[in-house]
């Protein structure tokens, strides 16, 4: 959490003016994924790149806490199948229903921890070009699932 000054404050007409001071929290404070306010937003195609890989953490854990999340406060998600996310470096989910958006989950196939906030530039290198690389090869299903995504609009 970070509080800071409202520049809006005591502006006519903008929705925070009664507001001194603004608080500002990570996104994915809840769980690992920024998905709570976006899901506020009419998306049709979440992309996930997943840049943790944390020993205490099991993978499918987050996306288990997205889907309670979207069941509590009756959004649509596509069935997740956590067998396909445990083994492969890019999964993709979709459904019929036009008004689900698609998930696309690229993950970190390395493992260093997000609480590491040190890297080498060898680290470095694998953490972004690990996930660059997932990108480039699995781009063919990346954009069958964007041209989906376009066609239930």
């Amino acid at each position: 959490c970070a509080e800071a000054n409202n520049f809006a404050f005591n502006l006519k007409n903008t929705a925070l003016a009664h507001e001194e001071k603004l608080t500002f929290i990570d996104a994915g404070f809840g769980f690992n994924f920024p998905f709570p306010p976006l899901m506020r937003r009419n998306i049709s195609v979440y992309i996930v790149c997943d840049a943790t890989e944390d020993s205490e953490s099991v993978l499918g854990n987050d996306m288990h806490l997205v889907e309670k999340y979207a069941g509590k406060h009756n959004i649509k998600l596509p069935r997740i199948d956590y067998k396909v996310l445990t083994n492969n470096p890019i999964s993709i989910w979709a459904d019929s229903n036009p008004q689900t958006p698609i998930i696309i989950f690229i993950r970190n196939m390395h493992e260093f921890s997000s609480f590491k906030f040190n890297y080498s530039s060898t680290e470095f290198d694998l953490l972004f070009k690990g996930m660059e690389q997932t990108v480039i090869a699995h781009a063919t299903a990346i954009k069958d699932a964007l041209q989906k995504a376009i066609i239930k609009l």
